[in-house]
């Protein structure tokens, strides 16, 4: 598969999936990735995504199902079993390949409850042939690159692996590259384009909405924040990765459009 350019549609809770699909044809994206919870609520929303996507001719890259937290301890996690469950039938209906999840247990000394939560829905996906793939967090066990790699390497199926997410690595206190992409680039099927910059009053005109930020940041368009994105992308293009690239811009609606349209632009003129 050719590397795709897309959004996510995290930040359109507000739109119908018709405005949402709309929008991405609009900023010459080429995929989406709708949320599990925002987006896609159900199976029949599912099927009126795939109507969307191929009326405006954007693939769905992914659903991401952030609000399923298997970490939480037996008892209190029959909602996340319910929605992680929800999630690959979703997938299905969706005719994708990829759930972006997410392992928010705070420290390896309660990983194992995380672990036996998953197994069901792994083995699942492996049947279905879905991968799974898991983002760098700021916070928890995945905030570092060999946290987010042992986590990997412990669950050990093909069918579980990285969604990489540079600026998540740098928010978290992790040099996002090269350091951290060296260290997992054999597992990354998956990447979050977004770039930030430490905010300080007087230094910026306004504080913009950034989420789960070991610091205090502001999301900027790709190439003009903290993050080496020219380096990044000459070694996605040497490693000939060939995947997804969403653009997820934590920032008002103000400059959504231009921070997704520049994103685009910018991943475009890299020869991505």
């Amino acid at each position: 598969m050719k590397t795709k350019i897309g959004i996510t549609a995290t930040e359109f809770p507000h739109l119908s999936l018709e405005e949402i699909f709309s929008r991405a044809k609009k900023y010459g994206a080429e995929c989406i990735e709708l949320v599990q919870g925002k987006n896609i609520m159900n199976r029949e929303d599912a099927r009126r995504a795939r109507e969307f996507s191929e009326r405006y001719g954007i693939q769905i890259a992914s659903i991401n199902n952030y609000f399923a937290d298997l970490s939480v301890k037996e008892g209190k996690n029959q909602e996340a079993q319910k929605l992680f469950k929800e999630s690959i039938e979703i997938a299905e209906e969706l005719k994708t390949k990829f759930i972006v999840t997410y392992c928010f247990s705070k420290s390896f000394e309660n990983f194992s409850i995380y672990l036996e939560n998953l197994h069901p829905y792994l083995e699942a996906c492996e049947k279905k042939r879905i991968f799974l793939a898991l983002e760098n967090e700021p916070g928890g066990i995945t905030r570092t690159a060999e946290g987010i790699l042992k986590v990997v390497e412990t669950v050990n199926s093909p069918y579980f692996q990285i969604n990489y997410d540079p600026d998540n690595f740098y928010n978290g206190g992790e040099e996002g590259f090269p350091y951290a992409y060296e260290m997992i680039k054999e597992h990354i099927i998956y990447v979050h384009a977004k770039d930030s910059v430490k905010f300080k009053e007087g230094l910026y005109s306004s504080k913009e909405k950034v989420l789960h930020r070991a610091i205090d940041a502001m999301c900027v368009p790709l190439g003009e924040g903290a993050l080496n994105w020219e380096g990044i992308t000459r070694k996605l293009r040497e490693d000939r990765y060939n995947g997804f690239i969403i653009i997820e811009p934590h920032t008002n609606l103000e400059k959504l459009d231009m921070t997704f349209q520049r994103g685009i632009q910018y991943l475009k003129q890299k020869g991505l």
